[in-house]
């Protein structure tokens, strides 16, 4: 009984490392037309760079191996399902890809501090300066004004929760950004 159990537990693991990161990462070349790995740049879709640094999924579901699976299986709004476009070890090989996507962007040195965090968290939907056309608008002057447009009071600790929960369509940065990084993203704020 014994042997079989240890038999099957050495299968299992074999099985589990048996995920092939560099096929995976040929593999989301079918992603790389709608999603990004190297940058928080969205396409149509979303960015994937740090996909398992997520707490949830666009579709609200938690951020685990089962639920992204589901989700490249079934589709999700305009996301085709690809359920029969991979075999199961492929989907294997692109999970091992997609979790090695969590690494935060290299800083870059010569930027005032805190633009390259703005750049790389805030960028895609907020602009820096008012000729910046961004889909939620521009955060030049966030700190010179008394309330938020939800009435709440511009403070350290209103912007930095916002920041970190997310909010409307913005998913929250609280996995991605510790105490010193906030400082200095919201620095880079108040300077704007």
């Amino acid at each position: 009984m014994h042997f079989f159990i240890v038999a099957i537990l050495c299968a299992a693991r074999t099985i589990a490392f048996a995920a092939d990161v560099s096929k995976g990462k040929e593999l989301f070349r079918a992603c790389s037309g709608c999603h990004n790995a190297d940058t928080d740049a969205r396409k149509a879709g979303p960015s994937l760079r740090t996909l398992f640094g997520k707490v949830t999924l666009r579709n609200g579901a938690r951020t685990n191996e089962a639920n992204v699976r589901a989700l490249i299986l079934d589709g999700l709004n305009r996301m085709p399902s690809y359920r029969y476009q991979f075999r199961d070890e492929e989907f294997d090989d692109l999970l091992a890809y997609l979790k090695t996507l969590n690494a935060r962007l290299p800083l870059d040195d010569k930027a005032p501090p805190g633009k390259d965090l703005f750049v790389a968290y805030c960028g895609r939907c907020h602009g820096a300066d008012s000729t910046n056309a961004k889909p939620a608008g521009s955060l030049q002057g966030l700190f010179k004004k008394e309330k938020l447009s939800d009435g709440r009071p511009v403070a350290d600790r209103t912007v930095s929760v916002l920041i970190e929960e997310g909010h409307a369509e913005m998913s929250g940065t609280k996995n991605w950004l510790d105490a010193e990084a906030m400082k200095t993203l919201l620095a880079y704020l108040k300077s704007l």
